[in-house]
């Protein structure tokens, strides 16, 4: 029975290039063990003040983890063994994007860099490695991948979002013609304004507005983008979705506007 349930626990990447072969992968290697998934650990700066006391201040900002899988190959054939092995490196090595997890379906961790242990030849035919993928400190919900869509008809509209989890980061993608955009937390806030969003001698696909990595950038239909940073005015982090219930208001100038809103709520 325990030799079942090995054979299918497993693990999958999806990059934004679809250039895993997870089929591929999963015929190569058999993940051994289920993966104790480390605890959460935040940032804590110390201070000691004369009297020998400390005084800790949490950062809010939580340290990468480290999950590990032991996994295992067999290669009959003595002559394609070391090809064998390398064949996984090929699809491992250098690969981002999100990893997700057979037992854990419903949530991505985002993948930060890939480390592959040398391998362990036993029985001649046997190899045994660990595979180690630094994420994120977050696990991120995989049924919120798909945006909240919203098609302005109106000049103003309000936005209600509702986030049940941790405070988050979300993409914002604008697509359309409209002059200026503005988005307010409410009445008397001042706005993040994206001015002349659209205009440009290229044929414009969509503007993103990254508050994770606090970028606006104009992507093209040709594929090329460019950062149009200089024609915001305003804080990435007014965009952010905090913990309960956010109420935008959206405004635009002339023009059609789509909204494509990627909220990337995640817990621990």
């Amino acid at each position: 029975m325990e030799k079942e349930l090995v054979a299918m626990y497993r693990f999958e990447i999806h990059d934004n290039s679809n250039t895993v072969d997870n089929a591929r992968l999963n015929r190569l290697l058999i993940v051994q063990k289920r993966i104790n998934i480390p605890s959460a650990e935040e940032i804590i700066e110390s201070t000691t003040l004369g009297d020998g006391s400390v005084v800790y201040k949490h950062t809010g900002i939580y340290k990468e983890r480290d999950l590990v899988f032991d996994c295992a190959f067999i290669q009959k054939n003595n002559e394609l063994w070391n090809s064998h092995f390398s064949e996984i490196q090929n699809i491992l090595l250098g690969k981002t994007g999100k990893l997700v997890i057979s037992d854990d379906s419903n949530h991505y961790w985002n993948i930060k860099k890939i480390k592959i242990d040398t391998a362990k030849r036993e029985l001649k035919k046997i190899g045994k490695f660990s595979i180690t993928f630094t994420v994120e400190p977050f696990r991120y919900i995989s049924k919120y991948l798909s945006p909240l869509v919203v098609d302005m008809t109106d000049d103003a509209i309000p936005l209600t979002v509702l986030n049940e989890y941790r405070p988050a980061e979300p993409l914002w993608r604008l697509t359309g013609n409209a002059e200026n955009i503005t988005i307010r937390r409410g009445e008397n806030d001042n706005g993040f304004i994206i001015e002349h969003p659209f205009v440009s001698t290229k044929n414009v696909s969509h503007i993103d507005v990254d508050t994770e990595k606090w970028t606006c950038m104009r992507y093209y239909s040709d594929g090329s983008c460019e950062s149009i940073g200089i024609n915001t005015i305003g804080y990435y982090d007014w965009l952010n979705l905090g913990t309960g219930e956010n109420t935008f208001i959206i405004e635009k100038n002339n023009g059609d506007l789509k909204i494509e809103l990627y909220e990337r709520l995640k817990e621990f």
